[in-house]
């Protein structure tokens, strides 16, 4: 059994020797290396010039937005003292000391 395997993969890969070679169109090379230069050539470049645009926007948009979200919680925070102050109510903590005293 073992022989007949071995002499079909020796025969089935002698095929291979007086197998012909399969020849390339001619210019294929050329063909595909134009097609590689025509989608490079529709690829824009990004310049340091937008790059530093780019930064410099991002950079100063999360600037103001912490700036606005610190602005922010600061009213926040002076409102609700004053609605604590106006109707007497007490902190959290004030709460949690009176309440387990």
């Amino acid at each position: 059994m073992e022989k007949e395997k071995e002499q079909w993969v020796n025969q089935v890969m002698g095929s291979l020797d007086t197998a012909e070679k399969a020849d390339p169109q001619p210019f294929l090379f050329r063909k595909i290396v134009n097609k590689i230069e025509e989608k490079r050539a529709l690829e824009r470049p990004v310049s340091r010039r937008s790059i530093w645009q780019l930064t410099t926007a991002m950079s100063l948009l999360i600037f103001l937005n912490i700036l606005g979200t610190t602005a922010f919680q600061g009213e926040q925070t002076d409102q609700i003292d004053q609605v604590v102050e106006e109707y007497e109510l007490m902190d959290n903590e004030d709460f949690y000391i009176s309440y387990f005293d």
